[in-house]
């Protein structure tokens, strides 16, 4: 399991990886994913 976070509040949960980064996207300009773990395994940072 993922989530999947960002600096609007989101708080979204994925069950695979593939799933997950999709949702980065959909995120605001800085996002983050997390395992199930706690580790961080992808983020999103868009500069203007």
């Amino acid at each position: 399991m993922y989530l999947i976070t960002d600096t609007f509040g989101t708080r979204q949960r994925a069950w695979s990886r593939t799933e997950a980064i999709a949702w980065l996207s959909k995120c605001s300009d800085t996002a983050w994913v997390h395992d199930c773990f706690g580790r961080l395994v992808a983020t999103r940072i868009v500069e203007a």
